[in-house]
């Protein structure tokens, strides 16, 4: 037993802290702790990747005009979006918001997340990109999800000459051409909505992505008859009314 008792050299205690740390399992708040900073580097890959046409819109000299832009022609869209979840975005990152939610997924309920760089890519309009969303003090008209996160950056197809008042008769081709996104793929709304969120359909089913006529519909806005022709619609579409 005399040799149990003698000083360990450095190499050998070394070895046995290597050894223990093996055995000793992971504790419950660090594993989460792990798989929140997985989703959030897999959140921030996903977004560079599908960001693609945010470079073509930099090298265009597209900039976001912030959803106000829209409300001249797409009143009623507009006004049924301020009422929704995606008008409220940055909201649900103060502190003391969703706690409930928050809590179940491992983030700090307390924590204000309002200037999360991980978080915000997904709560404004173009953070990161050239012209997005910087803080809510400089660019207050792109906080939330509104019309350019999904439909694109909009001071080109957005411009009067194009779809403005002064061309009411604007083809979907010509808009299209001009940047803007129509019909919205489904891959736009699982960059937020999928798995790489902390809220995600493995932490709870109902954070399942239903890309559908009608809870995209109840989500987004409302979707009203078109009031003039603008020729046939892309293959996809299923939001739109008739003319009326």
């Amino acid at each position: 037993m005399r040799h149990l008792c003698q000083p360990l050299g450095w190499w050998r205690a070394a070895g046995l802290l290597v050894l223990l740390l093996a055995v000793i399992p992971t504790p419950p708040l660090k594993r989460k702790v792990e798989s929140i900073a997985v989703a959030e580097s897999a959140q921030l890959a996903a977004q560079n990747d599908s960001d693609s046409h945010a470079a073509e819109q930099a090298v265009a000299g597209v900039e976001y005009v912030g959803s106000r832009k829209c409300r001249a022609c797409h009143l009623r869209e507009y006004k049924s979006w301020q009422e929704s979840q995606h008008a409220k975005t940055v909201e649900l990152l103060a502190p003391g918001a969703r706690r409930s939610a928050k809590q179940l997924v491992g983030i700090d309920p307390d924590h204000d997340y309002r200037a999360d760089p991980f978080c915000l890519p997904c709560h404004t309009v173009g953070y990161g990109q050239a012209g997005g969303f910087r803080d809510a003090a400089t660019t207050p008209e792109l906080a939330g999800v509104g019309c350019e996160a999904c439909h694109g950056a909009g001071s080109a197809y957005g411009a009067d000459a194009v779809m403005g008042l002064k061309n009411r008769e604007h083809s979907f081709a010509e808009v299209i051409g001009q940047g803007l996104i129509y019909p919205v793929p489904e891959p736009v709304c699982s960059r937020c909505h999928g798995s790489a969120s902390p809220f995600n359909r493995d932490v709870d089913p109902k954070y399942t992505l239903n890309y559908s006529r009608e809870t995209l519909a109840a989500a987004t806005h409302e979707h009203p008859a078109l009031r003039h022709d603008h020729g046939s619609l892309p293959p996809g579409v299923f939001f739109q009314g008739p003319q009326r």
